[in-house]
């Protein structure tokens, strides 16, 4: 036979002629996931076989915490069981290919983009200026400021629900 247990390769001679009574004798738990049938018969070629442990996981997602035992090999395999789907900006750790390994945590965070468009106040300025007709300590206005108004437009990016930042996309005098 030639084993992958885990992703480590190794191979094993049996006589068992089934792949049952082989990993029962090799001591491979039934809880073990197997790529072919547990009751095919083994021929006289060598015959591959894949075998994965179940491992412990923990996946913290939408204020969530699931502990589970998979054997499952991937950590796409594994959110994809729980039926948990990742949109464009969610972030995963580790990444959707890595291999499980017992006692993983996997993290699921939520990110969130929107478009916020905010009017703000220009303010003005007014000149003031003084001359020799006039009193000691009085001004004339020159220039009177009329306020003034500005679109601004923001991307503003939500962790797991809560405010994280904002980004100015544009400004524009109204």
């Amino acid at each position: 036979l030639h084993l992958t247990i885990n992703g480590q390769k190794t191979n094993v001679w049996t006589t068992e002629p089934t792949v049952a009574s082989a990993l029962s004798v090799l001591g491979i738990a039934p809880a073990d996931f197997v790529s072919v049938s547990r009751s095919t018969r083994l021929p006289l070629s060598p015959t591959a076989i894949v075998l994965r442990t179940p491992k412990h996981v923990t996946v913290v997602h939408d204020n969530k915490r699931n502990r589970l035992v998979t054997t499952d090999a991937t950590v796409g395999q594994v959110l994809s069981d729980l039926n948990i789907t990742l949109s464009k900006h969610d972030r995963l750790s580790p990444r959707m290919k890595a291999p499980v390994a017992d006692g993983m945590r996997i993290v699921v965070t939520r990110v969130t983009v929107k478009r916020v468009t905010k009017t703000a106040s220009i303010p003005y300025s007014v000149i003031h200026r003084s001359d020799s007709s006039m009193y000691e300590g009085n001004s004339s206005v020159l220039t009177g400021g009329v306020e003034g108004a500005k679109r601004l437009v923001y991307s503003v990016v939500y962790v797991d629900g809560k405010w994280s930042g904002r980004t100015l996309l544009s400004s524009a005098v109204l």
